[in-house]
């Protein structure tokens, strides 16, 4: 305060400040919470305690989460789906279900009778031409492929092979467990079909839920 015509007067200062006191009793001016004033100056602090995601209450972001997770209530979330699906991935790492030994699961997610005929069925993964044996054991008539073995013709791959380990065995599981042995495709190395495996994991299994089932045509 200063001396006025015989009178102490305050005269308030606010110059720098948008909140805290003037000098005089009075105010600069109040923040807009979670803000407050220090210094003369509405700060806002984040907070981000116990949260991974969502607003740190100045506006910005304790985080976000990773598709299909949600943040709810300051929490990433994944909410499993299983609509429409038997088996497979419910999107947030679980399971839908398993199928039998004799299915599988398409990429549908629904359990399929794994069969020889049929689109991305057994035939189609003996005949792909990406996959070596095709080139010795496809053929237009039963028994005239090499070992009399025509992996494209149902009556040859559910005959009984006669030799080896395979002895006793359905030819079509025996090039399952030659292929997963590496006598076949012959040659050397274990990657023989384009510096690739021959059959996939996914095609072992639909072959071996084939076997499974019995070995059904369709």
């Amino acid at each position: 305060a200063t001396c006025q015509s015989g009178a102490c007067v305050c005269t308030p200062n606010c110059t720098g400040k948008t909140c805290g006191d003037n000098g005089c009793g009075g105010s600069c001016g109040t923040c807009t919470a979670p803000a407050t004033c220090q210094s003369g100056a509405c700060v806002c602090t984040p907070n981000c305690t116990g949260k991974t995601c969502g607003d740190n209450g100045c506006g910005g972001s304790c985080g976000t989460c990773t598709a299909p997770a949600t943040c709810q209530s300051g929490a990433c979330v994944c909410t499993p789906n299983c609509t429409g699906k038997t088996c497979g991935d419910n999107g947030c790492g679980g399971s839908c279900g398993t199928c039998t030994a004799a299915n599988i699961c398409s990429t549908a997610g629904v359990c399929t009778k794994a069969t020889y005929d049929g689109t991305g069925m057994v035939k189609s993964i003996f005949t792909k031409t990406s996959a070596t044996c095709a080139n010795c054991h496809n053929g237009t008539t039963p028994g005239t492929c090499s070992g009399a073995t025509c992996l494209n013709q149902y009556t040859d791959v559910i005959k009984n092979a006669t030799s080896g380990a395979c002895t006793g065995k359905k030819k079509g599981e025996c090039a399952l467990l030659r292929v997963n042995a590496n006598t076949m495709p012959p040659g050397p190395g274990t990657n023989k079909c384009g510096g690739t495996p021959c059959f996939s994991a996914t095609e072992k299994a639909l072959i071996q839920a084939w076997i499974n089932g019995g070995f059904p045509q369709n």
